[in-house]
């Protein structure tokens, strides 16, 4: 009867509290080793198929690329030199290519891989950045006017140069910051969007950033004559290109349908700005005048100084689309004004680029543009 009433009370029993201590341990072990999964992916960016991070270094980027305002292009031929390229003399400006857009070829050059300073057409560029960082959202959103930003374009390097005039307290969105820089190339509109791709940096720090990403982009196209060193394209020993270069920066810029649309814009270019005026919110209209296009009679621009001296400008056998301008200078009688030029027209379907730089008559880039367009598109 003992071995009975031992066998019954020998049964095995579970100590409630080691129960609950084991399950808190494995429910601390699951959340560490969830929270590390965590901390992974945030560091490392969600994987794509090839197992890298779809995370790219540029500010703006985000996992879809779809979304970017341009997702980038590639160019089948950098500009190139044919048995029929023609050398040509008798033009204004100091330098020039002309080429076919899609096959690279140079159909007429002077100086065209002469290094010259490219003064505003240095905006070309800064747009391809600009849209290759910037996603559709980023477009609806505003970027203030400072009393430091204010002071950076109007002061030191950038005295001078060309603005839209906001006022400190104007709130402008992106896009029609990007409208800015390539119809009025206004220096202002550049520098904002700067400081929105890098808004933790000081002014300065966020240029010099930005430089460094249009020369990883001149590295990745293999030109071998191109360098940036600022945003806006004032006067620098380090900003410089080639017209044969210039030319290969167009055509890519072209492939991206915002910034064809902002260098071909012929018209008025209205938008608003938000303000806060003695406590009162307000919004403001203004206007863009193309610095190209013979829009104002108010405002000069590059076709208006063609058109007051020979009356309307066109082309027989193509039709100019449009362009980017570009001035150095004083304006003055031991300093000029040198104006350039980077256009396209098209012909028969194909689209042609061309690079005019520097020139000391105002109108001088159109008549050039109307002879090498005329005279040498195939």
């Amino acid at each position: 009867m003992q071995e009975k009433n031992n066998k019954n009370t020998g049964k095995r029993q579970y100590d409630p509290e080691l129960i609950l201590s084991a399950f808190l341990l494995i429910f601390i072990a699951l959340a560490i080793i969830f929270t590390t999964v965590l901390v992974i992916v945030f560091a490392t960016g969600t994987p794509d198929g090839n197992g890298d991070s779809t995370h790219g270094s540029h500010p703006g980027e985000d996992d879809n690329s779809s979304e970017y305002v341009f997702a980038g292009a590639t160019l089948s031929s950098l500009p190139y030199m044919s048995g029929s390229s023609s050398e040509v003399s008798s033009i204004n400006s100091e330098y020039a290519a002309l080429i076919d857009a899609e096959s690279g070829e140079i159909l007429a050059y002077k100086n065209a891989d002469k290094k010259f300073n490219p003064a505003s057409l240095t905006k070309v560029m800064s747009l391809i950045v600009m849209c290759e960082s910037l996603t559709q959202e980023d477009l609806d959103r505003e970027v203030l006017m400072s009393e430091d930003m204010l002071t950076y374009v109007t002061s030191g390097n950038y005295v001078g140069m060309t603005r839209s005039y906001f006022e400190i307290g104007h709130s402008v969105k992106v896009k029609d910051l990007l409208y800015g820089i390539g119809i009025v190339s206004a220096a202002d509109c550049a520098m904002m969007v700067v400081r929105y791709l890098f808004p933790e940096d000081n002014l300065k720090r966020a240029e010099a950033r930005f430089a460094d990403l249009m020369n990883e982009k001149v590295t990745q196209m293999g030109l071998k004559d191109t360098h940036f060193d600022n945003a806006i394209g004032h006067e620098s020993e380090e900003n410089y290109t080639t017209a044969s270069d210039m030319a290969a920066i167009m055509a890519y810029a072209l492939e991206c349908p915002m910034i064809e649309d902002i260098l071909s814009y012929s018209k008025a270019y209205s938008f608003r700005v938000n303000c806060t005026k003695d406590g009162v919110e307000e919004s403001l209209k203004l206007t863009h005048y193309s610095t190209l296009f013979n829009v104002n009679p108010q405002r000069s621009s590059r076709i208006r100084a063609y058109e007051n001296k020979f009356g309307e400008f066109s082309l027989s056998g193509a039709e100019f689309l449009g362009g980017k301008t570009g001035t150095l200078g004083e304006g003055t009688k031991s300093e000029p004004y040198l104006y350039s030029l980077a256009s396209f027209a098209e012909s028969d379907g194909k689209t042609y680029i061309l690079i005019t730089g520097e020139t000391t008559l105002s109108y001088g880039m159109m008549v050039d543009a109307k002879t090498l367009y005329e005279d040498y598109i195939k």
